[in-house]
């Protein structure tokens, strides 16, 4: 790759969709190997399909932390700004209230616990990092209200569910979100 002049906003599909770990190592090599001196700010999102109701969330995070880490220390001139996992919108309704209680799981909302789960961790060891909680703002309905489901006592966030699609993310989804996500 060529050195990159003025400026830029450079996208690039890291890893294989299901394999987070492959996407850790796919974009610490991308700025090893092609970006290192070239840019000044980095970031890379997990997708929503990254993470399921079977999740190791303990390793997935930190073999993400452990990049993020080792990334930091070696490009101290790259700002890196960390990304919340996307949210899945969860099909709702009797038919499926009538599911949970004959005790089928509801894999869905489950995978969901696992992204809250990965989202709470990030946000919190990264607190003095910029961060952009793509989960937030996509929870956030529009009078501030946030879109949560409980389960085991926590209050946990999904999706608007008029602005997602059965598939799990819209147009919404891959706008820019004009920052209503950004921690300070």
């Amino acid at each position: 790759m060529s050195r990159l002049a003025g400026a830029s906003c450079c996208t690039r599909r890291v890893g294989e969709n299901g394999k987070p770990d492959s996407k850790c190592e796919d974009f610490r090599r991308i700025l090893d190997d092609k970006l290192s001196g070239q840019i000044d700010v980095a970031l890379f999102k997990f997708c929503y399909i990254d993470f399921s109701d079977t999740s190791d969330v303990d390793a997935v995070f930190a073999t993400y932390a452990r990049t993020m880490d080792d990334l930091k220390q070696r490009h101290p001139q790259i700002t890196f700004i960390h990304v919340t996992a996307p949210l899945r919108t969860v099909d709702r309704g009797l038919g499926v209230w009538a599911r949970e209680m004959l005790g089928r799981r509801n894999r869905t909302k489950l995978a969901n616990v696992s992204r809250n789960e990965f989202n709470r961790r990030l946000v919190e060891k990264y607190s003095t990092d910029p961060i952009f909680d793509l989960a937030r703002v996509m929870s956030t309905l529009p009078d501030g209200r946030r879109e949560s489901f409980e389960i085991d006592g926590k209050d946990l966030l999904q999706p608007r569910s008029r602005v997602h699609g059965r598939r799990g993310t819209s147009e919404y989804g891959r706008t820019i979100l004009r920052g209503r996500g950004a921690h300070p």
